[in-house]
């Protein structure tokens, strides 16, 4: 059964809405987060199974789709759930039977270029006073922050893509343990700098349209993402979905799974009208003499 436009106009605008609605968030989150954006599909995907379920069974036996509707809606859940995307904690290096020998160690990252397509990482430490410790033979004596030090070899960072317009840089940490350390991002482009991973004391130093980052890596892990240049200077239009696609993505997968619960009713019968006319032109197409 169609649904006729002039008939139903609120049920029809309501669904049209829906839609570029859906779309509109699908494409948003999948430009800074993937696993946001599969997750929404995931969860449309398996409502749209449920549905399709409940409709087979209740054509068959009602009595069957009672027994059976609560072991589908757990189903479903549990699947979401499943596509989540877990979170692991930090892991801190801990030495207690064993002195560090470094005192500070300072992590510098500099741009290969205004893209932000790689970055080269410089390390310094300094050792601790009265510690016995031998430096690598590719560690180069230099000052660092007014004391003597050393100065690391250089190594680039390796890149990868979160969503279309963010992207994640992890630096392999050379020091095992250290009691201070830093990150200095130099140079990036303004507003283009997004979050940390267990960043502390987290600072922005901006000059003209550039900016250099610096904290205190919470852990081991340090990583970074920033947003593709030059897309950073729509960063206050795309502060919302930002924010969405920073969700868990479980609990994105339940909204998008209530919600085509919610809205199949007004959706389902524009497509289908749409996907009528569609064949039908393909139909009238094919048939047309003119065209053989």
């Amino acid at each position: 059964m169609t649904l006729n436009p002039r008939a139903a106009p609120l049920r029809y605008a309501i669904g049209i809405a829906a839609m570029v609605v859906f779309i509109g968030l699908l494409v948003g989150l999948l430009l800074f987060n993937f696993n946001s954006g599969i997750a929404v599909i995931a969860g449309v995907l398996i409502a749209a199974a449920v549905i399709a379920l409940v409709g087979f069974i209740t054509r068959r036996s009602r009595k069957l789709l009672w027994l059976l509707l609560p072991a589908v809606l757990i189903l479903g859940l549990a699947s979401v759930v499943c596509l989540s995307v877990f979170v692991f904690q930090p892991h801190m290096s801990q030495y207690p039977n064993i002195i560090c020998p470094i005192a500070s160690y300072r992590i510098v990252a500099v741009p290969d270029s205004s893209q932000l397509k790689g970055f080269q990482v410089e390390e310094y430490v300094t050792l601790v006073d009265g510690v016995e410790y031998k430096p690598a033979e590719t560690w180069t004596p230099a000052m660092v922050d007014g004391r003597p030090g050393y100065r690391l070899p250089a190594q680039p960072v390796a890149v990868t893509s979160r969503g279309f317009l963010l992207k994640e840089a992890l630096i392999a940490s050379s020091v095992t343990c250290c009691e201070s350390a830093l990150v200095e991002i130099k140079d990036i482009p303004l507003d283009a700098f997004y979050a940390a991973v267990y960043a502390r004391d987290l600072q922005h130093y901006p000059y003209v349209d550039t900016e250099t980052i610096t904290w205190d890596p919470g852990s081991d892990d340090i990583r970074f993402s920033y947003i593709v240049p030059p897309f950073q200077i729509l960063r206050p239009v795309f502060a919302p979905l930002m924010g969405a696609s920073s969700l868990s993505q479980w609990l994105l997968g339940l909204i998008a799974l209530l919600g085509t619960f919610v809205f199949t009713p007004v959706v389902k019968p524009i497509l289908v009208e749409f996907a009528q006319k569609w064949l039908k032109n393909k139909l009238r197409l094919g048939d047309d003499p003119a065209r053989t």
